[in-house]
């Protein structure tokens, strides 16, 4: 009994090792729950860097064409990485939901072309796939029989969304540059009566400084530093009595003018102060928005693309979650792809 009861069991593990390859394959569990969660991890800063930020010193400065495009493409962007985020989360979900192969591959058809719509929404860019051959693929999709299927027919989609992202990105920059430029010649007209006024009464200081510096020189004795103080200060000449030399009382008079005026003089500056202070801050709020926005136009373009290529591994058959580590691979994207200038 014992004999047969082995011989019976050596049969039975023979069997399954002929036949239990395919078995268990058709009936592996996909875990792609790691494919949404790096995602959504990954593009984590980017919705706030394209312009969730509010501006307090450049407020006012945003009705030019430039801005107003400059928003559009930013919103456009946002669009596209909410899509990719809701597609990957679709993807898990259809994975681990009861439904059908065929049933999987219709929904995912049906995503695909939400997904679709914020990249050819305005401002759009050409596509390298026709409206034709778009429908031919989206049918595709949905003629398979499984999922893994499903995504290895969407991937021509998948390639096209991440390429004509990788243009939206680089025309973002270059929108980003023009509404910086146009929002800085908007400060520069504004506060440039101010800061010319402000170049001018500083240089009255300087003067005022230098003519007190004389006095002191004429004072110890310099014979040339009156006329110099003249020269620099013609009103001076009023008080002094050249011929025959100046008395303390003269001196004193000099003196007390030239303070009264750089007490004027700073005065004056100190009621500019304020407006100079607000231009300083809108040019330093102005960088750090546009080096934000910069940062998440880079990390979009590297999210887009490693969520490409992990979307490349899935559809290929590889669902190990660590060969489709969207970290790792957006790290390699980073390093192949030169920063955005």
């Amino acid at each position: 009994m014992r004999t047969r009861a082995h011989i019976l069991l050596i049969v039975c593990i023979g069997g399954l090792a002929l036949s239990g390859c395919s078995t268990f394959k058709s009936s592996k569990r996909l875990n792609l729950a790691p494919f949404a969660e790096d995602m959504i991890a990954v593009a984590g800063d980017i919705q706030y860097g394209l312009g969730q930020t509010y501006p307090v010193y450049l407020r006012g400065y945003s009705e030019t064409p430039e801005a107003a495009k400059m928003s559009a493409m930013a919103l456009k962007i946002r669009a596209i990485i909410r899509g990719a985020i809701s597609y990957a989360l679709e993807v898990v979900t259809l994975a681990d939901s009861r439904l059908s192969g065929p049933q999987r591959t219709q929904a995912l058809g049906d995503k695909i072309e939400e997904l679709m719509r914020p990249v050819v929404a305005p401002p759009s860019q050409a596509l390298n796939i026709t409206p034709a051959e778009l429908d031919t693929i989206l049918a595709d999709v949905r003629s398979q029989k499984n999922l893994l299927d499903g995504l290895n027919a969407a991937q021509p989609i998948i390639n096209e969304i991440a390429r004509v992202s990788g243009e939206i990105f680089e025309e973002t920059k270059l929108t980003l540059d023009a509404a910086a430029n146009a929002t800085q010649r908007e400060i520069e007209a504004t506060v440039a009566p101010v800061l010319s006024r402000d170049a001018m009464l500083r240089n009255y200081q300087l003067q005022g400084t230098a003519a007190i510096d004389l006095v002191g020189r004429h004072r110890r004795g310099d014979p040339a530093a009156m006329d110099s103080l003249v020269i620099l200060i013609p009103s001076v000449s009023e008080v002094a009595s050249r011929e025959d030399g100046l008395s303390p009382a003269e001196l004193h008079a000099i003196e007390e003018r030239l303070i009264y005026a750089l007490e004027a003089v700073s005065t004056v500056r100190r009621q500019l102060a304020p407006d100079i202070e607000l231009y300083w801050k809108q040019q330093a709020e102005l960088e750090e928005l546009v080096a934000s926005f910069n940062t998440a136009l880079r990390q979009a373009r590297v999210a887009i693309i490693a969520w490409s290529r992990a979307h490349q591994r899935l559809a290929s058959g590889i669902t190990d979650p660590a060969e489709i580590d969207i970290f790792g691979i957006a790290k390699k994207a980073a390093g192949d792809y030169l920063p955005l200038p």
